[in-house]
C-alpha cells in the first residue's frame, strides 16, 4: 500500500495550455552539444506562444522567430512563464505598470517580479560540468517527441531566445484607413474637369453632402394593397381571390377573348372542333399551371395515363404522385395552353403596326392593375428581368425580337426592364426591351439621346400617376450615369444610381486613383453640375481593399454621413474567421438595402416557382404568359406575407415558401372554381339601388358556362337571397336560390342538389337553395312545408367555429 502511495505522489501534474500560453520547445536548428563528451548536434530550445489547438493535445505554436510549423504534442512542449526568453538587457513589462488594468493583488505582482528575474537570471551562460546529465536524444533525424524527459526538464539546457526586429512591422487598418482619409482631406476643394460629347462637367471634392430636405421614405405610411379586404372572403378561397385581383383587371373579359379565339378557330372547315371554356374550366385550368410548381415535375407527367403510356417504373412515395387526371382531361388542358394567349392579343396594336401586338397589351394591363390597386412607396428600385425562350428554326423563335446577356441565370429570352416595391418587395412596372431598332422609338429616347435614361424616365414616371408619391428611384449597371440622374433631376425626381459602363461626365478615374491604396470603408465625395444646371454628387466608395465603387445620386437624394455599416468577414493570419464593421455612407446603405429586390423577385420567380420550365411548349408566346402569371403569383405571395395574410407569428427561417403557396393557390382555384365563378357573376342588391333588381322567387336568367349566354349577358345580374345569418367570425352567410341553367335541348330548368347536413346523416333530401357564401356546393333545407321543419342552413351557420384573426383586412 506504501509502495502504490510513494508511485502516486512521483506522478507530475498534468500540463494545461491555453491559447497565448508561453511554451517553449527543441524545435530549433541544429547545434553543438553543450555536453562537450557529447559529440551528436542537438537542436536549440526556441520559444513562441500557443495559438490554437488543433485536435486531442496537439497545438499549433507562433515561434519568436515568425514561423509556425505543423502542429506539436503537448509532450514535446514545456509551459514557460509568460516573460522568458527575453534579452537580458531588456527588462519585460509588468502588468502594474500598464494604466489600462485595473489593480492587481499584492501576490500576483510578486509573483511577476519573480518570473522576470528567474527569467533574466536563466539565460545568463552556464559552462557545463563533466558528468552532468546523459546522452540527449535530439541527436540529428531524431524523434522530436522524446525531447522532454519523466521530470519534464530540458536536458540540453535552456536557449536565450530574442523576439525578430529587424522585419518592419505591418500597419493595422485603422491606421491604413487614417492614412487615406488624411489623403482625402488633403484633396479637399480641388477641381476635375471631364469632358464628354463637346461638354464638360467641373467636379469640386467636397468632405460631405447632407441635405436637408432629403428625400426619406415615411415608414408610418399604408403601402401595398388597397382595394383588396381579407375578411370578404372565406379562408379556402382568398389566395385564389388575391391572385385574380393581381392578375386580371376582369378575368372574364380575357375568357370572352379566349372563347372568341376558338370560335373563330371553329369556323374554319378544316380545323379540329374545339370545346368552349366555362368559367369553371378556366379558374381550373389556371389552378393547375398555377399548383404544378409545388411538385416539381413537368407536362404531360401530371396525368397518370400519360405516365402509364411510357411505361415508367412506379414507385410510392411520401408524397403522393399528381393526378391532374380527376380535374381536368389532358386534351382539355392543351386546348387551354393553345389558346390562352389569344387571350392577350390586341387588334388595335395590330392595326397600328406593333410588332408585340400580341402581347403588349398584357404588360400595359399589368401596370395599370398595379397602379390602380397597390399604394406605392416614395423611392423603387429598377432592373432587369427575362422571360426565358429559346429558339429552334428561327433567329427569334417567332417572337419580334430576343436578348441575350450573358450574366442573367437565363441569358437568352425576352428582356424587360422592370420596377419593384421598395417596401412590399412586389413587381410595379414593366417595359418589352424592343431591341436596338424598337428602343429608338420610344419616349424620351431621341430627345436624350441615352436609352437608358429614357428607360428610367419612362419607369418613374409610369409609377407616378393617380396621386401615387413616388418620387425617387434605385438602380444600377445600365441605369446609371450622369445623363439619366440629371434628367430625372430636372423633372423634380429622385435618383441613387450606381455607375459602371455609362462613365461619361463622371469622374472615374480621378476617384480611381486616389482610392487605389485606401482600406475598404473609405470614401471621397465630389459635388459638379450637370450641362442642364442640376447639382449631381459623386461618390466613390471603397467597398475593400480591392474592388471601388462608383455612385451618382441627385442633390436631395440622401447623405453621405456615416449610415449603418455593413459587416465585412475575413481571416487573420492564424486563419481565424474575423468579422470587422466597414463604414459606408447612408446612401450607399440605403442603396444596398434595396438594390436586390428585383432580383430576389426573378429567384422566386425563375428559380423557385419556375413555370416556365414546368409548361414546355413550342408557342413562343406561351412562356410570355407564364412569366406574366410567374410575376403575378410571386406578388400575391410577397404582398400576402406583408400583411400578415400567411406567415403571420411565423420565425423568418420556417415562413411559407412560394412552390406551396403556389399549391394552396392552385387547391383554391381547382376546389372553389364555381364559387369564385358565381361571386363574379352576381351581385346583392344592398351593392345597386332598387331598380331593376329581381327578387329570388321570379324567374331570371343568369349567366351560365356557355359562351352564347356569358356574351348575351350586358348587365350584372342582381340576387337578393332569402335570409342572412352571421356565424361566430361575423361572417355573413346568404342563402340563395339555385340559378336557372339551359339543358342542351334548350330547355330551362333549376338545378337541386343533396344537403349537405341530411347526406352526412345518411338522408337524401333534394333542395333548391344555397350559402352563397360557402359556394354552390353548400346545399341545405329551410323551413317549408315540404322539409318538416328542418332548418339545415340555420345550422351550417351556428356550427362553424371561432378562428382566430389570423388575417388582416387591407
Amino acid at each position: 500500500m506504501s509502495e502504490a502511495t510513494t508511485v502516486n505522489s512521483r506522478k507530475r501534474p498534468v500540463k494545461r495550455f491555453d491559447v497565448g500560453c508561453r511554451v517553449s520547445g527543441s524545435f530549433g536548428d541544429y547545434c553543438a552539444n553543450p555536453n562537450p563528451n557529447i559529440q551528436r548536434r542537438v537542436r536549440a530550445r526556441i520559444f513562441g506562444n500557443i495559438i490554437e489547438a488543433v485536435g486531442h493535445l496537439q497545438y499549433k505554436v507562433m515561434w519568436d522567430d515568425g514561423v509556425s510549423r505543423e502542429p506539436h504534442f503537448s509532450n514535446s512542449l514545456r509551459k514557460e512563464s509568460s516573460v522568458a526568453s527575453f534579452p537580458s538587457d531588456l527588462r519585460p513589462p509588468r502588468i502594474q505598470d500598464n494604466p489600462e488594468l485595473p489593480p492587481q493583488d499584492q501576490l500576483i505582482v510578486d509573483q511577476e517580479a519573480e518570473d522576470i528575474e528567474d527569467s533574466q537570471r536563466d539565460q545568463e551562460p552556464e559552462e557545463h560540468l563533466p558528468g552532468q546529465g546523459d546522452e540527449s536524444s535530439d541527436e540529428e533525424g531524431g524523434s522530436v517527441g522524446e525531447a522532454v524527459d519523466e521530470e519534464g526538464e530540458d536536458r540540453m539546457g535552456q536557449m536565450p531566445g530574442q523576439l525578430q526586429t529587424e522585419n518592419p512591422v505591418t500597419p493595422d487598418y485603422a491606421t491604413k484607413k487614417a492614412a487615406a482619409q488624411d489623403a482625402i482631406k488633403a484633396l479637399l476643394g480641388k477641381e476635375v474637369v471631364i469632358k464628354h460629347k463637346n461638354k464638360t462637367v467641373t467636379w469640386t471634392v467636397i468632405d460631405d453632402w447632407d441635405p436637408v430636405d432629403a428625400l426619406v421614405e415615411n415608414d408610418r405610411a399604408a403601402y401595398g394593397l388597397t382595394s383588396f379586404n381579407t375578411k370578404e372572403h372565406p379562408q379556402n378561397e382568398v389566395l385564389a381571390q388575391l391572385f385574380l385581383h393581381l392578375a386580371f383587371a376582369d378575368w372574364q373579359v380575357n375568357l370572352e377573348k379566349m372563347n372568341d379565339a376558338i370560335i373563330q378557330h371553329n369556323n374554319k372547315s378544316n380545323s379540329k372542333k374545339v370545346k368552349l371554356f366555362s368559367p369553371e374550366e378556366f379558374l381550373t385550368a389556371f389552378g393547375l399551371l398555377i399548383g404544378a410548381a409545388e411538385y416539381g415535375a413537368r407536362g404531360s407527367q401530371f396525368w397518370e395515363t400519360t405516365r402509364d403510356s411510357m411505361g415508367g417504373e412506379h414507385w410510392e412515395s411520401m408524397v403522393p404522385e399528381a393526378n391532374f387526371n380527376t380535374h381536368m382531361k389532358l386534351y382539355r388542358f392543351k386546348d387551354f395552353c393553345h389558346f390562352i394567349p389569344f387571350a392577350y392579343k390586341s387588334l388595335t396594336l395590330k392595326n397600328n403596326n406593333d410588332p408585340w401586338w400580341e402581347f403588349a397589351d398584357a404588360v400595359t394591363e399589368f401596370n395599370n392593375i398595379r397602379m390602380s390597386r397597390l399604394s406605392l412607396p416614395s423611392w423603387l428600385s429598377i432592373d432587369e428581368l427575362m422571360a426565358s425562350w429559346k429558339p429552334r428554326k428561327t433567329a427569334t423563335g417567332g417572337l419580334p425580337n430576343i436578348s441575350f446577356i450573358v450574366r442573367k441565370p437565363k441569358p437568352l429570352g425576352t428582356e424587360m426592364k422592370s420596377v419593384a416595391c421598395t417596401k412590399t418587395g412586389a413587381m410595379l412596372h414593366l417595359e418589352i426591351h424592343r431591341g436596338k431598332e424598337g428602343i429608338k422609338a420610344a419616349r424620351h429616347n431621341s430627345s436624350m439621346g441615352a436609352t437608358s435614361a429614357g428607360c428610367t424616365l419612362r419607369a418613374i414616371e409610369g409609377c407616378a400617376v393617380n396621386d401615387q408619391p413616388c418620387r425617387g428611384i434605385k438602380g444600377d449597371a445600365y441605369f446609371g450615369s450622369v445623363v439619366c440622374a440629371s434628367e430625372l433631376s430636372v423633372r423634380n425626381y429622385e435618383a441613387l444610381l450606381q455607375v459602371k459602363q455609362n462613365t461619361g461626365f463622371y469622374p472615374k478615374a480621378f476617384i480611381e486613383e486616389h482610392l487605389k491604396n485606401a482600406p475598404g470603408g473609405v470614401k471621397i465625395v465630389l459635388s459638379g453640375l450637370a450641362p442642364n444646371e442640376q447639382r449631381l454628387i459623386a461618390v466613390g466608395y471603397r467597398y475593400s481593399s480591392k474592388k471601388t465603387l462608383f455612385f451618382v445620386m441627385t442633390a436631395k437624394a440622401g447623405s453621405t454621413k456615416a449610415g449603418v455599416p455593413y459587416q465585412m468577414k475575413y481571416t487573420d493570419g492564424f486563419g481565424n474567421l474575423r468579422c470587422r464593421q466597414v463604414e459606408r455612407p447612408a446612401a450607399i446603405s440605403d442603396f444596398f438595402r434595396d438594390s436586390n429586390i428585383v432580383d430576389c423577385h426573378n429567384q422566386g420567380r425563375q428559380h423557385d416557382l419556375a413555370l416556365e420550365e414546368t409548361w414546355v411548349t413550342t408557342d413562343c408566346y406561351f412562356p410570355l404568359v407564364t412569366t406574366l402569371i410567374g410575376i403575378s403569383v410571386t406578388d400575391a405571395w410577397k404582398l400576402a406575407d406583408y400583411h400578415g395574410i400567411i406567415n403571420f407569428g411565423k420565425q423568418e427561417d420556417n415562413r411559407m415558401s412560394i412552390r406551396r403557396f403556389a399549391g394552396i393557390v392552385g387547391n383554391q382555384l381547382v376546389r372553389r372554381a364555381c364559387s369564385i365563378a358565381a361571386k363574379t357573376d352576381q351581385h346583392f342588391a344592398s351593392d345597386f339601388s332598387q331598380e331593376g333588381i329581381v327578387t329570388a322567387s321570379s324567374s331570371f336568367d343568369v349567366c351560365s358556362t356557355v359562351l352564347s349566354s356569358l356574351s348575351s349577358c350586358q348587365e350584372q345580374q342582381v340576387v337578393i337571397p332569402t335570409r342572412s345569418l352571421t356565424d361566430a367570425n361575423g361572417e355573413v352567410h346568404h342563402q340563395v336560390i339555385f340559378p336557372l341553367t339551359q339543358s342542351s335541348s334548350g330547355k330551362k330548368y333549376r338545378r337541386t342538389r343533396p344537403c349537405k347536413l341530411c347526406h352526412e346523416n345518411d338522408v337524401k333530401k333534394l333542395v333548391g337553395f344555397y350559402c352563397f357564401t360557402c359556394g354552390l356546393s353548400a346545399a341545405y333545407c329551410c323551413p317549408s312545408t315540404y322539409q318538416d321543419g328542418r332548418d339545415c342552413f340555420l345550422k351550417h351557420a351556428e356550427r362553424i367555429p371561432r378562428r382566430n384573426e389570423a388575417r388582416v383586412a387591407v
